[in-house]
């Protein structure tokens, strides 16, 4: 069926477009704040199917990325490199260290009381591989016992 090809109005349709592309956002983020859509979108497939295409396709456009630390500069990034650099540790030493919010290290076996403080452990990992997965590579012990300690006997 062949349709009549007709002129774009264009005082009409590029208005509409900039109006849509400056209040996307603002709706989106509305919406979020409201609980009207999930704000998690980690799991894409899933996201793609509740919400379909153009509404994610378009919040993946307009909301990606991780925004910057309000205190990013590159004072603070010298400064974190200067506070690693004086850092000396030998491989037979079993000291732990951390960096506080203030960019200082810390010995965490002297200074912290390990009975208060609860046993955190992150995996923040997009492409994460079990090695053994890998055919003609052998190992001696398995590469990562924490991690499948962790997944066998917790949830997540």
């Amino acid at each position: 069926m062949k349709i009549p090809k007709k002129r774009i109005n264009y005082y009409i349709t590029i208005p509409l477009i900039l109006t849509y592309i400056f209040f996307f956002p603002n709706i989106t983020n509305y919406a979020t704040s409201k609980n009207i859509v999930s704000g998690n979108f980690w799991d894409i497939v899933w996201q793609y199917s509740s919400y379909g295409f153009p509404y994610s396709f378009l919040y993946s456009v307009c909301n990606s990325g991780i925004s910057k630390p309000d205190n990013y500069s590159e004072e603070t990034i010298n400064l974190v490199n200067n506070t690693l650099e004086n850092i000396s540790l030998d491989n037979n030493s079993s000291s732990k260290y951390v960096m506080s919010s203030d960019y200082t290290i810390t010995n965490v076996d002297q200074n912290i009381d390990k009975s208060n403080n609860p046993n955190i452990i992150i995996v923040q990992s997009e492409s994460f591989l079990d090695p053994l997965w890998i055919e003609d590579i052998e190992y001696t012990e398995d590469p990562i016992p924490n991690f499948r300690n962790l997944s066998n006997n917790y949830s997540s």
